[in-house]
């Protein structure tokens, strides 16, 4: 027997969610045409792969719903709902417990990934899915990750849509379930997806959530005149724009006096 093996070393029943980078490989392309120290886009993503690593050790800056328990050491810090992260080049895998706290906290931890890598210009697109997996340190496997990875090419645009098959767990109109004002959506295809900003969670070194989302409108808009000539990637950054605009325009009816402008 393998001297590691522990009694809760198993298989069991997780959320989880399967991420990718979009526009990876026309990135990559560009770092190895340009290949020198000043490339921005080295930069960038350095920037990004170092802050998902740094997660998948331990949060950054913060936990993102942190739970406080007292033990014979003190009191210890985790995370609610035990979120996992594994990532390998441009994907992110979370996991978490199969319980309301568990969705809440892969939602959260989701969120938090797509808020930061948004403040560089990098954006994203996934699903969640929940089944059996195995998933400890960095080894993963099970259907339920099988299934998340196929469904998340059904995501087609820069959002994070949810398994059909696993909605009856929860109901995401009833108000219960957001974090935050408009928090998860649903399409005009029907998906429900989580909205890609929530009110006011935004990266610490962002100064404020305006000023966070300024910086997050002028990537959208550079990036749609870049990707003109490319139909598909054009799409992908037109939906987000709609996606800012529909979600500035419900914060000002939320918030009396809210200054960010819509592209």
């Amino acid at each position: 027997m393998n001297k590691h093996f522990q009694q809760d070393d198993c298989m069991e029943e997780r959320f989880v969610a399967f991420i990718d980078i979009l526009g990876f490989k026309n990135l990559v392309a560009e770092i190895e045409a340009n290949i020198g120290p000043h490339n921005f886009n080295l930069k960038r993503i350095k920037s990004v792969l170092n802050f998902l690593d740094e997660e998948s050790y331990e949060p950054n800056y913060s936990a993102g719903l942190p739970v406080y328990t007292e033990t014979d050491n003190g009191i210890v810090e985790t995370e609610l709902g035990d979120p996992r992260l594994t990532y390998v080049s441009d994907c992110i895998i979370i996991s978490a417990e199969p319980t309301i706290d568990g969705f809440k906290g892969l939602s959260r931890k989701i969120h938090k990934i797509t808020a930061d890598l948004a403040f560089d210009g990098i954006f994203c697109r996934g699903a969640i899915s929940k089944g059996n997996l195995y998933h400890r340190d960095r080894i993963i496997f099970g259907s339920s990750y099988i299934k998340a990875c196929m469904l998340e090419a059904k995501a087609v645009y820069p959002r994070v849509i949810i398994d059909p098959d696993i909605l009856d767990f929860f109901d995401l109109t009833d108000g219960k379930m957001p974090l935050g004002p408009c928090f998860y959506g649903k399409d005009t295809d029907g998906y429900f997806y989580q909205r890609y900003w929530t009110w006011y969670l935004f990266p610490p070194y962002a100064a404020n959530w305006v000023s966070y989302l300024n910086v997050v409108r002028e990537h959208l808009i550079n990036n749609a005149q870049i990707h003109r000539g490319n139909e598909q990637l054009l799409q992908k950054y037109e939906w987000l724009v709609d996606e800012y605009n529909s979600l500035v325009n419900c914060w000002r009816e939320l918030v009396d006096g809210f200054s960010a402008t819509v592209i």
